[in-house]
């Protein structure tokens, strides 16, 4: 071979590593970063760890635990209820967390000063759009999308406009300007978990806690359960979730919840105000106003989704 074939076609091989290079950069651009999200579906299984039972700075907890279910311990005379396999109270157990300490950041990777007993270890995105009822609304659809339950993933805008996956999944798009939200067709078919990270986003865009409020149910108290929120609606407004329960011989529950915040950051326990360093929010303590540590909630605030109330 001649030097000078020997040169071209090193040029044409360089060529090719860059015209790649170019297109993965390209894409890295268009998609924001979504490819190199955390997968909450796809994700496997976590180790789980053989428990070690400390004194934490928020109660009984094992420090290696990576899930609710491993790391905190029920209160004294009580244990968790009964979770039939494939709920939402077994998939917010089984969630990773975060290693126990962890701080908490912003969407910009700023530290964020918002008092938490744990920090779940999923993205919060690169912009400041997965606030409080966004990062709820995440995990709602994503426990559907990992049970491929595609048809129950759909959230009201504000403005009352339905926007469903399935509609996404057949190619319909979101497009929104002022008050104006309409899903029209304007993609070909297709389902993958980019895909499905780019509908949230549209969701997370033009929904918030008023849509939120409007398509969920009040319930009592007694009512309350894994899954079933706390809100305030409002510009702004805010809602926690509650991420697990127990319950002792007497009835009496309580539960651990769960939040986002704004300015966007990441999903987390919360601590409870009324003795910082055991976070299980009582029954006994949620009869009147019900007090978290970034926001005071009533009873006219315990509702739950729709979707898990038909």
């Amino acid at each position: 071979m001649k030097v000078g074939e020997r040169s071209k076609k090193g040029g044409i091989i360089a060529g090719i590593v860059i015209a790649l290079l170019l297109a993965v950069l390209a894409g890295y651009a268009v998609l924001g970063k979504s490819w190199l999200f955390y997968d909450l579906s796809g994700a496997a299984p976590i180790e789980r760890v053989v428990p070690k039972v400390i004194e934490g700075k928020y109660g009984v907890i094992s420090s290696a635990g990576n899930c609710i279910a491993d790391r905190f311990y029920p209160p004294e005379g009580y244990k968790r209820t009964e979770a039939a396999a494939g709920s939402l109270a077994e998939y917010f157990r089984e969630i990773k967390l975060k290693p126990y300490g962890s701080n908490l950041h912003f969407y910009d990777g700023k530290l964020s000063d918002t008092l938490h007993s744990a920090v779940f270890d999923f993205d919060v995105g690169n912009a400041d759009l997965q606030q409080c009822a966004d990062s709820i609304i995440r995990v709602y659809a994503e426990y559907y999308y990992s049970r491929g339950e595609f048809e129950n993933i759909s959230f009201h805008l504000t403005n009352g406009e339905v926007v469903s996956y399935s509609d996404w999944i057949d190619g319909k798009r979101l497009f929104a300007a002022g008050d104006f939200a309409k899903m029209v067709k304007a993609a070909p078919k297709g389902e993958s978990y980019e895909s499905f990270r780019k509908y949230l986003a549209a969701v997370m865009n033009y929904a918030g806690t008023k849509s939120l409020y409007a398509e969920s149910v009040p319930i009592s108290i007694g009512e309350f359960t894994v899954g079933d929120i706390l809100i305030n609606p409002g510009s702004p407004g805010h809602v926690v979730v509650a991420a697990d329960e127990a319950v002792n011989e007497n009835g009496e529950r309580c539960f651990l919840l769960a939040q986002g915040y704004m300015p966007a950051q990441e999903f987390h326990l919360l601590v409870n105000p009324l003795h910082p360093d055991d976070p299980w929010y009582y029954e006994s303590e949620m009869t009147g106003e019900i007090r978290t540590s970034p926001c005071t909630f009533n009873q006219n605030s315990i509702r739950r989704w729709r979707n898990f109330h038909e």
